[in-house]
């Protein structure tokens, strides 16, 4: 093969010189090149519209048969250097022209569909997904895809549109300084229950209530999301499309008294049906009382409700809101005698959910998160360059949903500090969740709805869980992070359980301490390290 022409290579028609062949050839398939021929024919039609080389041009000959002609031009694949792919001299205005007016972008294009929201079209959905695929193409391949689309007569956006495109509500990763002010980048935890609730598929898989089950197969089958109180489910639909919460006082049909008022304790759901159940307290007064116990030597005035009992009933046997009573006592049958409840209690009983009047009339959803952190590195000893990660999922999706990829959410990673400097932005943002909430769209109900996102639990190995608890490690003379259990006590047994409050308690004393030495007995003494940990105070007591 002959050695590359060094002239330089001069295009009559847009006045310009180029010093290597290949760059002058990519030149003769631009836009504006095209457009100065087409005019040049336009002036002149005698014009072939196309390009010289000059002296240069009787070398055809020479490259043999893998040369061929573009626009009169002579191009030689083995004569461009790979390297010069990874820049353009191109830019969007040469590839973004209109090609004639078939070639237009119609107002079809950005005609909003159901099927592709928030895509204008299938085509510029799958255009967005390849330009910000894992292993993107670079700009002189992006380049060339959008010049053949247009000069195939497809109807395409440019390609600075789909660059630029921005998804609604998406919001960009966080800048944030640790302690040290070193910086690092964190997802919204916000914008990732956004997107899943918003996703029709996760938004029908989600289970909303706690499932009761013999056998527990699903994180919501546990006990923590049916008994706390922080991972109740607070309301439900009526057959009648009314919202009703728990702390309601409503009518419904009781097994054994027939129509009846209560207040409602919980919802749930059983695991061999789809139907909604809750808890209700049967609330009767004297008069009614009487007659069910006849043998009461008791009186209650008339104003008075008694708490009869509890019973468990399918969301459809429940009719409608009725008024709360202004006080109320509770029966206890085994004693068969009244129980006074004390003020507080008996307010707390009977004020308003707190959700129903943060809510403003929107649905509620109880969606309990997990957390999953490690150290990660893609050296086998993980001894060397080691990446702080953190990862989300959502406790009411299936195991073998929540074990895709796809479902398990990134919200940030690095390698330039502990993984406790991290751990303050992660924290407000779990704190904000559980306390103030979310406004997003629900594919589910199809309506904006409150979010509650309390954090379920961590899932680590045990040296990352004795980190995030500020414990010493198995290691030390209190070696286990659940109890005040002492190595030197034999034989060994559980001992008094260690809490959130206690170890916090704890932390105060060794910050305490004037001497460094004393610092680090009474570290020793109690187990813990005196280290910042914004985990140790979110409502969340990682201890349990």
């Amino acid at each position: 093969m002959a050695e590359p022409l060094s002239e330089v290579f001069h295009c009559e028609v847009c006045k310009q010189s180029f010093g290597q062949r290949w760059r002058f050839v990519r030149h003769l398939q631009t836009q504006k090149h095209l457009s100065n021929v087409e005019a040049l024919e336009i002036d002149d039609p005698s014009h072939t519209g196309s390009s010289y080389i000059g002296s240069h041009r009787e070398d055809a000959e020479v490259y043999g048969s893998d040369v061929f002609q573009t626009s009169g031009a002579l191009y030689d694949e083995e004569l461009q250097p790979e390297a010069v792919y990874s820049e353009s001299d191109l830019d969007d205005s040469d590839i973004d022209l209109e090609i004639g007016s078939e070639g237009r972008l119609g107002d079809s294009m950005f005609r909003h569909t159901e099927s592709y929201y928030p895509f204008p079209s299938k085509l510029f959905a799958l255009l967005f997904f390849h330009l910000h695929s894992p292993r993107p193409m670079g700009q002189t391949n992006l380049s060339f895809m959008w010049a053949t689309l247009k000069g195939a007569g497809v109807e395409v956006p440019s390609l600075s549109q789909v660059k630029h495109f921005q998804l609604p509500d998406f919001v960009p990763p966080k800048r944030v300084l640790s302690p040290a002010n070193t910086p690092f980048y964190v997802l919204s935890i916000s914008s990732i229950i956004s997107h899943c609730l918003g996703s029709s598929k996760l938004s029908h898989l989600l289970a909303r209530y706690p499932v009761v089950n013999n056998v527990y197969t699903e994180i919501f089958h546990g006990k923590k999301w049916s008994t706390d109180s922080r991972f109740a489910s607070p309301m439900a639909e009526l057959d009648t499309g009314v919202d009703v919460f728990v702390r309601d006082c409503v009518y419904f049909q009781h097994p054994k008294l027939g129509l009846s008022k209560g207040v409602i304790v919980k919802f749930f759901q059983v695991d061999s049906c789809k139907e909604v159940y809750c808890e209700i307290d049967t609330l009767v007064d004297f008069n009614r009382f009487a007659q069910i116990v006849p043998d009461t030597a008791a009186y209650i005035p008339e104003h008075v409700n008694i708490i009869f009992d509890m019973i468990a009933i399918p969301i459809s046997s429940v009719h409608a809101i009725c008024e709360k009573p202004a006080e109320v006592i509770k029966w206890d049958e085994l004693a068969h005698s009244f129980i006074r409840l004390s003020h507080e209690d008996s307010c707390n009983y009977l004020k308003p959910n707190h959700l129903k009047t943060k809510a403003a009339g929107r649905k509620v959803v109880m969606l309990p998160l997990i957390l999953f952190t490690d150290d990660l590195s893609g050296n086998k000893s993980k001894k060397w360059h080691k990446f702080e990660s953190w990862y989300l999922m959502l406790a009411g999706l299936p195991r073998h949903e929540n074990a895709k990829p796809e479902n398990i959410h990134f919200v940030s990673c690095t390698d330039l500090m502990d993984v406790l400097d991290m751990t303050e932005c992660v924290a407000q943002q779990l704190q904000q969740l559980e306390l103030d909430g979310l406004i997003v769209y629900d594919s589910f109900y199809k309506e904006t709805v409150l979010v509650i996102a309390p954090l379920l639990c961590v899932i680590c190995d045990n040296p990352r869980a004795s980190q995030l608890l500020n414990h010493l490690g198995g290691s030390a003379k209190k070696f286990c992070r659940f109890c005040m259990a002492d190595r030197d006590t034999t034989p060994c047994s559980v001992c008094e359980e260690r809490t959130r409050d206690i170890s916090l308690q704890q932390i105060q004393e060794i910050q305490s301490q004037r001497t460094e030495k004393a610092k680090s007995d009474k570290s020793t003494e109690v187990g813990l390290r005196d280290v910042p940990n914004s985990l140790l105070h979110i409502l969340a007591d990682l201890f349990k």
